[in-house]
């Protein structure tokens, strides 16, 4: 096959690519510093709650055994009978209209579980317009379980009208003298189908490449073979 004919379908295949594959378009975890960890010095990763607010007592870091630079967040020790965290993630940076469109979703997920089995751990998950109004707000419920490879998630449509999220975790003290509830690696994405992300070109959403290929590699071939004619 001929250097032309190759570009021809090679930049076609390219331009005709996501008309073929409408797949929904997702976005990286939202949250951020989702393993509580400190990664400024790389071989020597440290426990951070960087990014999270405590909004009450005195919550923690203990390493996680999933991974020398992963962390996780625990309730706090000796008569901390509640304690929260939250974060919030700002949607201005995504188009308004895609987001009012009410058809982008969301998903969360987290490991959620307890120590001794009556500690509480829970997360949350709220949407609030410009002005701070609530729109949604979603709870995994309380989590007593001990088992800590359990995943807890939850799913919803994006509220019009929202401007922010608040992710929020907290821990309630039952049993014994610390408050054992854990949570690890929460992740949040939001997911919006193919034609929408290409009708509003959301930010941080894929946006398929234009159609400029398909036309502009013919126009090489004619003027290559215009060139080897003279």
């Amino acid at each position: 096959m001929k250097a032309p004919q190759l570009l021809f379908l090679v930049t076609a295949a390219l331009s005709l690519s996501p008309f073929f594959a409408n797949a929904d378009t997702v976005t990286s975890n939202l949250i951020q510093n989702s393993y509580f960890s400190d990664l400024s010095d790389p071989d020597n990763p440290v426990g951070s709650l960087e990014y999270w607010d405590i909004t009450h007592l005195s919550p923690y870091v203990i390493p996680s055994s999933t991974g020398s630079d992963r962390y996780v967040v625990r309730g706090g020790g000796n008569s901390d009978n509640y304690s929260r965290i939250e974060q919030t993630i700002d949607l201005s940076v995504f188009n308004e209209d895609m987001i009012d469109s009410g058809d982008v979703t969301w998903d969360f997920s987290a490991l959620l579980y307890s120590y001794a089995g009556r500690d509480i751990s829970a997360a949350y998950v709220s949407f609030y317009d410009d002005l701070g109004n609530e729109l949604q707000s979603v709870t995994t419920g309380g989590i007593t379980s001990t088992d800590s490879d359990i995943v807890y998630t939850l799913s919803d449509y994006v509220p019009s009208g929202s401007d922010s999220i608040v992710v929020a975790w907290d821990a309630t003290r039952k049993y014994g003298s610390g408050n054992n509830g854990y949570m690890s690696a929460p992740e949040l994405t939001m997911t919006v189908s193919f034609e929408l992300a290409n009708a509003y070109d959301g930010a941080a959403f894929r946006v398929p490449a234009p159609m400029w290929g398909i036309f502009l590699a013919p126009l090489l071939m004619a003027r290559r073979n215009k060139k080897q004619k003279a």
